[in-house]
Parts: structure tokens; C-alpha cells; sequence
């Protein structure tokens, strides 16, 4: 997932070592603004707390049913019984 923020942010993480919570760095925005992040890696606590905390760029839809919420979402049209590709044309 793509993030935008401001050019060269640190985003820190709290984990807990030996017992204490420590504050450690997560990832850096470029110089442009933009943080790549590894949905996969990262709890789905973590990603609620990034998506409301940053602007999401570039997300493509995982499954045929957010795909046809995110059409519905563009076109204010029902996107039962459509093609995926024809949906991504629309888009």
C-alpha cells in the first residue's frame, strides 16, 4: 500500500523489548512523499491506524467484491453481473 505524507517524515512504532515499550523508526517517506508498505507484514490494527493517519495512493482493489464496491462508489451505478475487466475500463 502507497502512502503520501510529507517529504522525508519518519513514522515511528511503539514495540515492547525486555519488558519495556521502546519507540523505534518504521519507515521514511521519499523525497517526493510517498512510503511503500508491506500490507502483509503489518497487523490490520496497524493499517486502520496508517489509512486514517495518511492519504492512500494507488490502491488496487484485492477481490472481485471491492472492486464492485469502488465501482459503485464512481459511478453511483450497481456493479452486479459486470465483468471485472469491463469494470477497470470505467474506472
Amino acid at each position: 500500500m502507497k502512502f503520501k505524507s510529507k517529504p522525508g517524515r519518519i513514522v515511528q512504532k511503539r514495540i515492547k523489548r525486555q519488558g519495556k515499550w521502546r519507540v523505534v523508526p518504521w519507515f521514511k517517506f521519499d523525497e517526493k512523499g510517498f512510503a511503500e508498505v508491506d500490507e502483509s507484514k503489518i497487523t490490520s490494527r496497524d493499517l486502520i491506524k496508517l489509512k486514517q493517519k495518511f492519504k492512500v495512493v494507488g490502491v488496487e482493489p484485492k477481490s472481485y467484491q471491492d472492486l464492485q464496491k469502488l465501482y459503485s462508489e464512481k459511478t453511483g451505478k450497481s456493479a452486479v453481473g459486470m465483468k471485472k475487466a469491463d469494470m477497470l475500463k470505467e474506472l
